[in-house]
């Protein structure tokens, strides 16, 4: 008798939890893979917003993009994920409202990249060169759509190498370039992170780790340099960015499963031509404003470096704006002050001319 009750109270415990899983995929589907609508207090849209998730044709290829702000005749702001293939669009819902209120903000999943990964894109696509056009096809369906002769650019980290490639060759569509987790000299990254890795497990006596990086390297760098802060500043692993993507509306299960496809795909086939350019050997001035916002605290793309580029590169304008509670997400850790500081940039250009 004893072993029947405990057989039933592990069947049921199992329905339980299957059904739960059930449950939370159907639900998932019926109400994800939108974006909301941008309402006032009263649940009203607002008359001049934008909230648009659509597939479009770029470069001869479906991709995603999210589209949204208050009012569309603020200026348009464009934003290069990471990666290559590391979408933002699952993250836009955290970060991103507060911009929403003085900028039409666009995410964009690029080819094979997250909602845009499709398995029958060819591979040989996947270079540097395609991208780079394939911004450009955008920005130019963007100023077009909302009748805006240029467009403020955001580039974060791998975004930033293909910013920076973008404005180098058509500024003529930038108001300013902000580099946010900015990409510098390339050689010196992995012995700046394993300094700092070293150095802070030092401070507490932690010579597990200390052992890890200096026989293992790349297969616990990433672990720990969010064990120590490199990468989020008050966090210690992934789990914020998946706990907010589960949250995310724009996301669906199905799509998450694609992120991971086309994260695959670009390790494997992505292509420089040889190799991985360097920004500070290819691109030393620029004809457009531009504004490192650097985390402080960041050594997934080691701030160092990243000052250090931004002293060498000529440009008619550039500040650097540092972000002392951050790390390699600046819009991410203080997303009211990323806001507010785009604003400034905004009056200041406006100021300007």
């Amino acid at each position: 008798m004893k072993f029947k009750s405990i057989f039933k109270f592990f069947f049921r415990t199992v329905v339980i939890f299957v059904s739960l899983i059930i449950l939370f995929i159907v639900y998932n589907f019926l109400t994800h893979g939108v974006t909301p609508k941008i309402v006032d207090k009263s649940g009203n849209k607002l008359p001049k917003s934008v909230s648009s998730l659509e597939e479009i044709k770029i470069g001869g290829v479906n991709q995603y993009i999210l589209i949204r702000g208050e009012d569309k005749n603020n200026p348009l702001l464009l934003f290069l994920h990471g990666g290559p293939a590391m979408p933002a669009m699952y993250l836009a819902h955290k970060f991103q409202r507060d911009l929403e209120k003085n900028f039409v903000v666009v995410q964009w999943d690029r080819r094979c990249v997250g909602k845009s990964y499709n398995n029958e894109i060819p591979i040989e696509s996947l270079n540097l060169e395609q991208l780079i056009s394939d911004t450009k096809e955008l920005v130019i369906h963007l100023t077009e759509r909302f009748h805006k002769k240029k467009i403020y650019l955001v580039g974060h980290s791998w975004g930033t190498f293909l910013g920076m490639f973008f404005v180098k060759r058509y500024p003529e569509y930038i108001y300013a370039y902000i580099g946010t987790g900015q990409l510098g000299e390339n050689d010196s990254i992995k012995n700046y992170q394993d300094d700092f890795i070293i150095s802070r497990a030092t401070e507490e006596n932690n010579t597990e780790d200390v052992n890890e990086i200096k026989t293992l390297g790349s297969k616990v760098r990433e672990k720990l340099l969010f064990k120590y802060g490199g990468e989020l500043y008050n966090e210690t692993s992934w789990w914020p960015f998946m706990w907010e993507g589960i949250k995310s509306s724009e996301y669906t299960l199905y799509d998450f499963y694609k992120m991971v496809k086309g994260l695959n795909l670009y390790s494997e086939y992505f292509s420089y031509g040889q190799t991985q350019p360097s920004l500070p050997d290819n691109i030393k001035e620029v004809d457009v404003p531009v504004f490192f916002f650097l985390g402080k605290h960041d050594y997934t793309t080691p701030f160092q470096l990243s000052q250090k580029y931004f002293d060498e590169l000529k440009a008619p304008l550039k500040k650097i704006i540092w972000f002392n509670n951050s790390a390699h997400f600046p819009f991410y850790e203080e997303p009211y002050k990323f806001s507010a500081e785009l604003q400034k940039i905004v009056k200041e250009l406006d100021n300007r001319e």
